[in-house]
């Protein structure tokens, strides 16, 4: 099964889609009001193991916090049966409480594997349910996370994995491209910064349009921001770039807008090589 999804990803090259931010609105509290009865049904019934097809679908807890990305995110019960669509919360903090035990694999090809996905028990508030691993992006500790204090303000970068296919999987490089938003935290926000797009951010993505900036980290480049500095409430990180052959350094300016924040790429430097 590996060496063929090997010889698959050399064979072709598929770009995943890329989730996408949804504003929440006021219509997340008239849907909550529907579903509080239904999913004080589905907590008191939750069973430990679910049926897909004729195989049994496990859960293993797993305490932790993600973010909910894309459109549609259904919210799935117990029998993996729709309750709502909550769409709306892109954009929100959930509370992760268990990961399925099994890939959901779609398929043998490369385009199809790279849609497999794992299910994640989440919630948030009253709101508790399954939903595609694909639509939920983890927060997750790794070497990228960084932090600063500049004039006794803490400002924060904390990275995220979505529960989905990506470039590894079981020890094997398998090249399925990913998406990676940063959680950023500071005084009194905590959530993702939306990309103002231009020539500069389209260089360092290959082209990609994704809303949301990013710290690269697969299997053609490696970014860690080394600097930062604060001018007129305005953040400036300085961000080096490790790629499978050579380095360069850019900038990234982080401005609050509307009660969220905004990341626009500066420049997006010549690459240096040993």
């Amino acid at each position: 099964m590996k060496k063929l999804l090997i010889i698959l990803l050399v064979l072709k090259f598929y770009s995943c889609p890329s989730p996408e931010k949804r504003e929440a609105d006021q219509e997340i509290t008239h849907q909550r009001e529907e579903v509080n009865t239904t999913l004080d049904t589905l907590a008191e019934k939750q069973p430990d193991v679910i049926t897909v097809g004729n195989e049994p679908l496990t859960f293993s807890d797993k305490i932790g916090r993600a973010v909910l990305l894309g459109e549609p995110i259904h919210l799935l019960n117990p029998d993996l049966e729709n309750i709502m669509d909550i769409s709306s919360l892109a954009g929100q903090i959930v509370k992760v409480t268990g990961i399925s035990d099994s890939l959901m694999n779609q398929g043998i090809g490369f385009e199809e594997f790279c849609k497999s996905f794992w299910y994640v028990k989440i919630q948030i508030d009253t709101l508790s349910g399954i939903v595609n691993g694909r639509n939920v992006f983890e927060i997750n500790k790794s070497r990228q996370d960084t932090s600063f204090i500049i004039d006794n303000t803490r400002f924060e970068f904390f990275t995220t994995d979505f529960l989905g296919m990506g470039v590894e999987y079981d020890g094997d490089l398998m090249g399925c491209p990913v998406d990676q938003p940063i959680l950023f935290k500071t005084n009194n926000y905590e959530g993702l910064v939306e990309l103002n797009i231009n020539e500069f951010s389209k260089k360092a993505s290959w082209d990609n349009d994704y809303p949301f900036f990013e710290l690269k980290d697969d299997d053609g480049s490696y970014d860690r921001i080394t600097s930062a500095t604060l001018s007129n409430d305005s953040l400036v990180l300085n961000i080096r770039r490790d790629w499978q052959e050579g380095w360069n350094f850019f900038d990234v300016l982080i401005q609050s807008e509307d009660d969220t924040y905004t990341a626009t790429y500066l420049n997006f430097g010549e690459r240096f090589y040993e």
